[in-house]
C-alpha cells in the first residue's frame, strides 16, 4: 500500500491518513502494543503514577530530543505547576507502525502537538520510537526515543491568488483531485475521500498537506502565468503530475 501512494498525489496523501486499524486489525499482538501505549499516555495525562508502573519497566531508557539518555524517574507522572494563563494542548497520533519479534515488539508513530497558552499557540511534531515486551499476558515499554520533525516554515500568501489553483487535477481516468476554497482555506479532495484536507502555504504555488507536512503540493504555470499542471512530493522525493483538465 505504502509503494503505490509514493506515485499519486491523491493516494499519497490517502497514506498519511490511513489508520492503525485499518493496516495491523490482523495481529492482536499488535493492536496490544498500541494499546498499551495509549493507556501510558493516559496515565500521564490523569498523573496515574501507580497505572504508569504497572505499563513502563523499571530499567526502561528514554532517549531524549537532546541525544541524552535521561532516568526513568525524569519521566514518572507528576501534577503540573500553575500556569499564569490558561494551558491548551491538542495532541494527535499518526503514522503508527509496529513489528513484532515474537515476545518483543517496535512501535514508531509520529505526535502533531499544538499547544495555547493566553494568545499563543505554538505547534510541533515528534517521532516517537518504542520497544515493548511481553511479560506474561501484558506489555510494558522497555525503551522509548524521541527525534523532532522540523516543521515546514509557513508564510502568507493572498488569498485572491488561490483562484489561480482552482480547479480540477487528473492523474488517471477515475482518479481526480479537486481543489477549492474555502473562505481563506485552500482544500484539496480527491475521488472517493470522506473528507478535504487544507493545503498551507510554503512558497509562491507552493503548499503542504496540513498535518502531513511530508506531502508536498506544488502548482505549475505555463509561459502565460496559467496554472496548468499539479505536482506532487513526499519526503522531498517528486511523485506524480496530474494535468489540470478543469
Amino acid at each position: 500500500m505504502r509503494c503505490f501512494l509514493r506515485y499519486s498525489v491523491l493516494i499519497l496523501v490517502t497514506t498519511s491518513i490511513f489508520s492503525y486499524g485499518q493496516r495491523h486489525d490482523d495481529s492482536s499482538s499488535e493492536q496490544e502494543v498500541v494499546t498499551t501505549m495509549r493507556a501510558i499516555r493516559a496515565a500521564a495525562a490523569a498523573v496515574d503514577k501507580e497505572g504508569w508502573d504497572r505499563l513502563v519497566a523499571a530499567n526502561c531508557s528514554f532517549v531524549e530530543p537532546s541525544g541524552f539518555i535521561s532516568l526513568r524517574a525524569a519521566h514518572e507522572p507528576r501534577r503540573p505547576e500553575l500556569e499564569a494563563h490558561p494551558v491548551d494542548s491538542k495532541v494527535e497520533l499518526r503514522e503508527l507502525a509496529v513489528h513484532t519479534y515474537g515476545d518483543t515488539a517496535v512501535l514508531t508513530y509520529r505526535e502533531n502537538q499544538s499547544v495555547t497558552i493566553g494568545a499563543k499557540t505554538s505547534n510541533s511534531a515528534t517521532r516517537y520510537t518504542e520497544t515493548y515486551k511481553r511479560f506474561g499476558e501484558s506489555w510494558q515499554m522497555i525503551f522509548s526515543a524521541e527525534t523532532p520533525i522540523p516543521l515546514p516554515v509557513l508564510i502568507t500568501l493572498d488569498s485572491m491568488l488561490y483562484d489561480d489553483y482552482v480547479g480540477e487535477y487528473q492523474l488517471a481516468p477515475q482518479l481526480i483531485g479537486t481543489i477549492y476554497r474555502d473562505g481563506d482555506k485552500l482544500m484539496l479532495v480527491g475521488t472517493g475521500w470522506k473528507q478535504p484536507y487544507e493545503l498551507l502555504p510554503i512558497a509562491s504555488d507552493t503548499f503542504i498537506v496540513k498535518g502531513m507536512e511530508q506531502n508536498e503540493i506544488s502548482f505549475i504555470r505555463d509561459e502565460k502565468g496559467k496554472v496548468t499542471q499539479q505536482r506532487s512530493k513526499y519526503a522531498g522525493q517528486e511523485q506524480a503530475v496530474a494535468k489540470k483538465v478543469k
